[in-house]
C-alpha cells in the first residue's frame, strides 16, 4: 500500500522527533566523559579525540563510493563542519570552568536562534504558539542558570558563543538536507578534526590506558548523538525540533547526578519542568494539527 502524502510526512516527523530525542540521551553522556578527562588533558585535546573517534566511526561511510561524499552545495557543507567544530570545542572548554548541567542550559539559547533563523534563513512558517514555546522554554533555562549567580562569570560567554555555533550548524544540516546524511557526517568529521588537528600540537599530553577507554565513550556517543541530529533536522523542520531538544538539559543534570553526585538545585527541578511542558506541548500541538 502507498502511503498517502500526509501520512508519509507525519511518519517522517515522528522519526525525526524520535531521532532528536535518542540524541538529547547520548550527547549528555560523551559530556560527561569529557568532562572527566579535564583535569588531566587540555581541552583542545580532548575535542580533537572527540573527533578522531567520530571521524574513524564514519569512514565505513565511504564504501558507498563517491555518492557518500556528493553534496549539492559543498561550500555550505564546510561552513557547516566548521560551526560543527566551533560548537564542540567551546562546549568541552567551557566544562573545564563549569558542570555539564549548566554549560548545557546556557548552551540552550541555540534552539531560540535556531527557531529565528529558520525563519530568516529556511523561510519556515513559525506561528504564535512555536515562538511561545521556545520562549517559555527558554524561560526554563533562565530558572536553571540563575542571572547573577555562577554561571554568568567570563566563562559563561564560552558556551554563549558555542550556542551561536551549534545554531549555525543545525541551519546547516537543514539546507543540506537534500544531500546523503553520509556526505554531512563525513564533511563535518573531515573538516572538525582538520581543523582541531591545526591547534592540537600546540598543546598535547599523552593519554593513558584509562583515558583512551574514556576517550572511546566520549566519541562514541557523541558520534552518536550527532548522527541522530542529522538524522531529525532531515526529516523534520528545525523549528519544531527546537523545543525538543531541551530536553537534554534534564538529562544533563539526572546523569550528572547519578555519575558525578552533583546535586541539582532547586531551579533545575523547577527549570526542567518549565522545558518539559514546553516540549510536551509542542508535541500536542503539532498532533493536533495533523503534522506529528
Amino acid at each position: 500500500m502507498v502511503l498517502a502524502p500526509a501520512v508519509a510526512v507525519r511518519d517522517r516527523t515522528r522519526l525525526g522527533v524520535v531521532a532528536i530525542l535518542a540524541s538529547t540521551v547520548s550527547f549528555p553522556l560523551s559530556d560527561l566523559a569529557a568532562q572527566s578527562l579535564m583535569p588531566a588533558l587540555p581541552s583542545i585535546e580532548v575535542a580533537w579525540l572527540r573527533y578522531v573517534v567520530f571521524f574513524l566511526a564514519t569512514l565505513p561511510l565511504l564504501l558507498q563510493g563517491r555518492r557518500a561524499l556528493a553534496s549539492v552545495r559543498p561550500g555550505l557543507q564546510v561552513l557547516r563542519g566548521t560551526m560543527s567544530a566551533c560548537s564542540t570545542l567551546a562546549a568541552i572548554m567551557s566544562f573545564k570552568y563549569l558542570p555539564v548541567p549548566e554549560t548545557t542550559a546556557i548552551g540552550f539559547v541555540a534552539p531560540v536562534v535556531v527557531t529565528g533563523m529558520a525563519v530568516v534563513v529556511l523561510g519556515e512558517k513559525v506561528g504564535l504558539r512555536r515562538w511561545s514555546a521556545a520562549l517559555v522554554a527558554l524561560f526554563g533555562v533562565l530558572v536553571i542558570v540563575q542571572p547573577g549567580g555562577s554561571s554568568f562569570r567570563p566563562a559563561a560567554l564560552i558556551p554563549l558563543l558555542g550556542a551561536v555555533a551549534s545554531a549555525a550548524a543545525v541551519i546547516g544540516t537543514r539546507l543540506n538536507k537534500n544531500d546523503a546524511a553520509s556526505a554531512t557526517l563525513l564533511y563535518s568529521t573531515s573538516i572538525g578534526t582538520l581543523i582541531l588537528s591545526g591547534l592540537v600540537v600546540f598543546d598535547w599530553k599523552t593519554p593513558d590506558a584509562a583515558q583512551l577507554e574514556t576517550v572511546l565513550v566520549m566519541g562514541i556517543f557523541g558520534a552518536l548523538g550527532s548522527l541522530l541530529q542529522v538524522i531529525a533536522y532531515r526529516l523534520a523542520p528545525a523549528s519544531l525540533l527546537a523545543p525538543f531538544t531541551f530536553l537534554q538539559l534534564i538529562w544533563a543534570a539526572g546523569l550528572s547526578f547519578l555519575v558525578l553526585g552533583t546535586v541539582p538545585h532547586v531551579g533545575m527541578f523547577c527549570g526542567g519542568a518549565i522545558i518539559a511542558a514546553s516540549a510536551v506541548y509542542t508535541a500536542l500541538r503539532e498532533r493536533a494539527k495533523g503534522v506529528a
